[in-house]
């Protein structure tokens, strides 16, 4: 939302894995395979290294890198949306293998017209779940700019959206 805001455009980024051994979870903004921005949670190793027992998330941002890429940026207006958005969320469960980025590629491969925004906002790791396998919670926003969306769009795009990660990702939902 940061690097958005300021006019980094998403699709310009690159997301990966950082290479810092003090993450067991994260996510690297990369522009040109360099390092924009990336966050995480931070490993169990590391923490009991300072003994603390709770997790520790941890985002940076390459200010100066950042700073360069938006040199050139200019504000715009565009006028708000005069048809409403539309949330809908599903819980996938999928093999602990794979990343939040792979949904949203899918997501937004299977559905060009209509969505607009992917986003995780949970995720749930347990043994009860099985063997090597973790829940995503993800929010997908609709929204048509030429009309207001019915119940039958909406069903339509989150089928596609669940073949498609059933298919591709052999996820469940939950």
């Amino acid at each position: 939302m940061i690097l958005s805001r300021l006019g980094v455009k998403p699709e310009s980024l690159s997301t990966g894995e950082s290479d810092k051994k003090y993450f067991a979870e994260s996510l690297s903004y990369l522009f040109n395979n360099k390092v924009v921005a990336e966050a995480g949670r931070i490993s169990k190793n590391y923490l009991m290294k300072f003994d603390i027992g709770q997790d520790v998330y941890y985002g940076h941002i390459e200010w100066d890198f950042l700073l360069k890429l938006i040199k050139t940026h200019t504000i715009s207006f565009r006028e708000l949306p005069k048809y409403p958005s539309i949330r809908r969320d599903l819980a996938l469960l999928l093999d602990r293998g794979i990343k939040f980025g792979q949904v949203r590629e899918i997501a937004f491969r299977t559905e060009k017209n209509l969505l607009h925004d992917v986003s995780l906002f949970d995720v749930y790791e347990s043994d009860n779940l099985g063997k090597n396998k973790k829940s995503y919670a993800v929010s997908f926003i609709l929204r048509d700019d030429l009309k207001t969306l019915t119940d039958k769009n909406i069903d339509k795009v989150m089928n596609n959206l669940i073949k498609a990660f059933e298919k591709e990702l052999n996820a469940q939902i939950r």
